[in-house]
């Protein structure tokens, strides 16, 4: 658990990007992992309301999950309204871009807070690994 602040990011960025190089997968796999985890942790420190955030990362045959937790409340979005590429905003094309990096994706909200998700598909198999790597660093 770390405090969802924007510091928080380039931390938790790091963080995966150890247990990448320590599983010896492929540079696309970290380049990937790294980018769905800033954008991930970027939403729930930026929209969640939680005062920390929460990483996990694991690695099972040829299938790296990572999950971000908060303990917020999201407000709720309005349908109605999505920005458009010629719009020139600055925000909101963040889970579009884990969409297109990650192979599943998806999300949980309880009253305890939020949990989003995503799976990528590793070209090759791994080397022998099956382990929850940890929680992210403590700042």
């Amino acid at each position: 658990m770390t405090p969802a602040r924007l510091e928080s990011v380039p931390a938790m960025r790091r963080f995966v990007r150890s247990a990448t190089r320590q599983w010896g997968l492929c540079e696309t796999a970290d380049e990937a992992l790294a980018l769905v985890v800033s954008e991930l942790v970027s939403n729930a420190v930026l929209h969640s309301g939680s005062t920390d955030v929460e990483v996990t990362v694991g690695l099972t045959g040829t299938t790296l999950i990572v999950r971000v937790r908060d303990h917020g409340h999201w407000p709720v979005q309005s349908a109605t309204r999505r920005p458009r590429e010629e719009d020139g905003a600055c925000f909101g094309r963040g889970l579009r871009l884990v969409a297109a990096y990650a192979d599943r994706t998806w999300t949980t909200c309880t009253e305890a807070g939020t949990t989003a998700a995503a799976e990528l598909d590793l070209p090759a198999p791994a080397p022998q690994v099956s382990a929850l790597v940890g929680t992210g660093p403590r700042t």
